[in-house]
């Protein structure tokens, strides 16, 4: 094993600072969200999703566009491509539960809009909280179960209105 040189070091370095620099940027927005909803009227994901699933994606993409640059056609260099294409799945349904998923509360109504964009109408006055964690809150509806993130943007003031039935 060969001594690290200086440019060794200062490519290390400059690494740590980008991780660094990449996840507070992400922490930064969600703060700002959280702490201001601009719509009490509609719960939606946070930018968190945004940002995490545009950073994976282009990570993915990086990679199979290096693999593509190699030139390198190995069976060992076809899977490593066609694993990076399955696991850009990943980044993509974050992206697509983000634009897609939301809750919006009309008088004493709220509209549920699925990660498929299929919409369901409850009354507030059915729905009932079955559990509440910091992993996900089950919100119940006659036969239907809704599983919504914790870290919705107004998921506070949905569960007040749900909790209360207290419609705005």
């Amino acid at each position: 094993m060969q001594p690290l040189t200086g440019g060794d070091i200062m490519e290390i370095f400059i690494r740590i600072i980008l991780i660094f620099a990449t996840v507070s940027f992400v922490g930064f927005l969600a703060g700002i969200e959280n702490k201001s909803p601009k719509n009490r009227d509609i719960i939606r994901l946070p930018k968190v999703y945004l940002v995490v699933g545009i950073v994976c994606l282009l990570f993915f993409v990086g990679v199979l566009v290096a693999l593509l640059i190699s030139q390198n056609s190995s069976f060992e260099d076809k899977i490593t491509f066609y694993g990076m294409l399955v696991f850009m799945l990943l980044p993509l349904s974050i992206l697509i539960a983000y634009f897609n998923w939301k809750i919006e509360i009309v008088g004493n109504e709220f509209i549920y809009q699925t990660f498929f964009r299929k919409k369901y109408r409850f009354k507030l006055k059915e729905a009932w909280i079955k559990s509440s964690s910091q992993n996900i809150i089950v919100v119940v509806v006659g036969k239907k179960k809704l599983y919504i993130d914790p870290h919705a943007i107004s998921i506070q003031n949905f569960e007040n209105i749900i909790k209360y039935n207290k419609p705005h």
